[in-house]
């Protein structure tokens, strides 16, 4: 059974909420005859049971949540207009469910025209002080909905950054390669948009820890990030698998353009005097995405590359041959 997600969870239990506290009501105004009032509570319960029933057995939430946020502020709207204003209640936890269900500036942008509308009808129906309470305490609402939606919505763009980055050098982390090999794989097999990966090692680094220890060791960690960030594009990125091992991957870019960008790295990294005085030399193999690989099988063809010049005496490049369509089994 897959998980469901917290968007998931949170649009099933809204329309759970919202059926079990409708329907009571909708049974309330059909038995002392309030029509209006009752077709607006039926249609309100029927369209929350039927975006729970769609979100359930399809796990999708965009469509179901705009939708939500549209239905509680057209049928409140109504209410309001058709019965008074003593149906404004109803209208503050709209407003914080629109906050949760859709972007920030269309939640803005409808709780305030629908406030707008409700002040204008309450200024031709009630004395301007209880017109004047309202008006503040519905702005008040809407300014701490929309300030704990921005302040959720960056916090949650913070965390999934860091999920996604070494703490160590600032480079993407295994997790974040994964994503961005699949994302590219994907985009290669609808557009045949060319990519590169380059493996980089850096060769006999365990001698660095034993010789300068662990401190120093991550001194020069970090600062080889730099150097390879400085020294490629900016769409191009890093990531760091593990250990002294780098990943750059170059978007759009062919194999001998890559080949390129390796030995140039090579040959910067091998002048670098790095932290403590240290010289390094790394290892880098090189391959291409070829049509129908999957992303595994990408990282292969660039670490047997890697293997390969290893075994040649360190401080080289070497470059997996491309694949031809016939050569590459489809991934399963």
């Amino acid at each position: 059974m897959l998980k469901r997600s917290i968007q998931e969870w949170l649009v099933l239990a809204i329309c759970a909420v919202f059926v079990v506290t409708v329907v009571p009501a909708a049974i309330f105004r059909i038995a002392t005859a309030d029509w209006v009032l009752a077709v607006i509570d039926v249609v309100w319960a029927g369209s929350m049971a039927f975006l729970f029933v769609y979100t359930f057995r399809t796990r999708r939430t965009t469509l179901p949540a705009t939708m939500m946020a549209w239905i509680f502020l057209a049928l409140t709207l109504s209410a309001i207009h058709y019965t008074g204003l003593h149906q404004v209640n109803w209208l503050y936890p709209v407003i914080l469910a629109m906050f949760f269900l859709l972007d920030v500036k269309q939640a803005l942008l409808l709780s305030v025209l629908s406030v707008c509308w409700v002040i204008a009808q309450a200024y031709s129906e009630q004395p301007l002080e209880e017109t004047t309470n309202l008006a503040k305490s519905l702005t008040t609402t809407i300014v701490l909905a929309s300030a704990f939606s921005l302040f959720s919505r960056m916090e949650q763009s913070r965390l999934q950054h860091l999920a996604g980055v070494d703490a160590l050098t600032g480079a993407g982390n295994r997790r974040a390669k994964i994503d961005k090999l699949q994302s590219l794989v994907s985009l290669y097999f609808r557009c045949h948009v060319n990519a590169c990966i380059l493996k980089v090692d850096i060769d006999q680094f365990s001698q660095v820890n034993d010789k300068h220890g662990r401190v120093l060791g991550d001194q020069v960690l970090f600062s080889l990030a730099q150097i390879i960030r400085n020294n490629t594009r900016p769409t191009d990125t890093l990531y760091r698998s593990g250990g002294a091992e780098f990943f750059v991957v170059a978007e759009n870019t062919a194999l001998g353009d890559a080949t390129s960008l390796a030995v140039k790295l090579r040959e910067i990294i091998g002048c670098t005097v790095f932290p403590g005085g240290t010289h390094l030399t790394v290892s880098i193999g090189v391959a291409k995405l070829a049509k129908l690989e999957g992303s595994q099988d990408w990282i292969n063809r660039a670490e047997r590359a890697l293997t390969k010049a290893k075994a040649k005496g360190r401080n080289r490049v070497e470059v997996a041959a491309e694949l031809n369509d016939d050569q590459v089994q489809p991934s399963s």
